[in-house]
């Protein structure tokens, strides 16, 4: 049980869904496509990013 707990405290010390740093919405999949398809680019523009 204590792994569990030093492992939770270890990942909440790199932040939560409510604090800590947040990617913004034009970066957060950058890096996970080689070319970015169509459709997100689609959905990008259409969010004003």
């Amino acid at each position: 049980m204590d792994l569990v707990v030093a492992a939770q405290r270890e990942a909440e010390a790199i932040g939560t869904l409510h604090d800590g740093r947040k990617p913004s919405m034009r970066d957060m999949f950058e890096d996970v496509y080689a070319e970015t398809p169509p459709h997100l680019i689609r959905q990008r523009q259409e969010a004003g990013f």
